[in-house]
Formats: C-alpha cells, structure tokens, sequence
C-alpha cells in the first residue's frame, strides 16, 4: 500500500497511569519521518504525572481527551475511533 503525503493518519493511544514510559512513547509517534498525523490520548482516568506529560508537549498534532475514571481499554479505544480525523 501506498499512503499519498498528504493523507493523515490517525494514532491512537489510550493510557492509563503511564507516565514511566510515556514520554518514549509520545516521542517515537511524534518523531516519524511522516508528519501529516494526529496523536489522539484517552487518558482513561490515570491518577499519576500522566496528564501533566501529556500537556507539556505543545504539538497541536495532538488531541487529549481526559477520562473522568477509569472505564477500560475497549470503551477508551472507542471514545478515540470518534476522534479520529485521518484517512488511515
């Protein structure tokens, strides 16, 4: 398959309680060669630094949508799909 440059693509990520490895994680969708992406976080209700990561990136390729508790991996997944702009 070919992706056409100017297709975006969508990435989806659903976190909770991840601010280990969060930064690693942001960074390699954040740094591929191919920049027309949005980044979409469903922080799924995480009571660590999670947030606080998330928000001192100041990329407007990401989206944050914010959990008031946790409801799950499949549900916050969901929650994303409706966000999601990209062609792919």
């Amino acid at each position: 398959m070919t992706i056409n440059t100017s297709s975006k693509i969508s990435v989806l990520m659903s976190v909770f309680d991840a601010e280990e490895y969060l930064h690693e994680s942001i960074d390699s969708v954040l740094n591929q060669k191919y920049v027309n992406i949005e980044l979409i976080i469903i922080n799924d209700g995480s009571d660590d630094g999670t947030n606080k990561i998330i928000k001192s990136y100041n990329d407007k390729r990401i989206k944050l949508y914010v959990n008031k508790k946790n409801i799950g991996l499949t549900q916050s997944l969901n929650i994303g799909l409706d966000m999601c702009s990209g062609e792919y």
